[in-house]
């Protein structure tokens, strides 16, 4: 087996192919599963809330919220286990799989029954997690725009960049949406703002 090439800083699957997992099949549809049914789980959740006079919303918004977060903590265990060469990639991804764990906490917390005991766990559980992954996406960017070539060095690292660029976008305006969900009133045009941020 050829020596591992540094810049990949990932994993042979020894007992088969001897190809980075990264290139095989089975990993690029897990990972773009998880980033797919995450992000479409989070956009249906967020629209639940929409609905004030829907009973059941409250509890589809925060099930939907537990599916997405836990989709993406899932990519993130699997980026971890991936690349296992580089020690400061994977405390960057480290960083981004503590921050989709306190969103499923959150997330766990928006689900009625333990919402109306307490709002402390699904409130700050999205805001600590939005905060973190907001912080490793920034990370994730200079480290992509500091690698040879630079951030147009090959359009894989265009590709990568843009990903990371809409993870920041994204958990970005979940910590100011839910920060504003936090301060309140949840009615009104300030409500509808919140949801529109988030």
């Amino acid at each position: 087996m050829k020596k591992l090439p540094s810049k990949y800083a990932a994993v042979y699957d020894d007992k088969s192919t001897g190809q980075l997992w990264m290139n095989q099949l089975w990993w690029r549809v897990c990972r773009v599963a998880g980033i797919f049914s995450g992000g479409c789980a989070f956009i249906v959740g967020t629209t639940c809330y929409y609905f004030p006079d829907w009973p059941e919303g409250p509890m589809a918004g925060g099930v939907l919220f537990t599916v997405g977060s836990s989709a993406f903590l899932c990519v993130d265990t699997l980026d971890f286990f991936t690349f296992k060469k580089d020690k400061w990639l994977r405390i960057n991804i480290c960083l981004s799989a503590m921050g989709s764990f306190f969103k499923v906490f959150g997330s766990i917390g928006f689900i009625p029954n333990i919402y109306n005991d307490t709002k402390l766990i699904g409130e700050y559980g999205f805001l600590i997690g939005s905060f973190v992954i907001t912080c490793s996406s920034i990370w994730k960017c200079v480290r992509i725009s500091r690698e040879a070539g630079g951030v147009f060095g090959s359009p894989a690292k265009a590709i990568a960049l843009s990903a990371e660029l809409c993870t920041f976008f994204g958990a970005w305006c979940f910590f100011v949406g839910t920060a504003m969900y936090i301060r309140g009133p949840l009615k009104g045009t300030w409500y509808i703002d919140t949801l529109d941020v988030w």
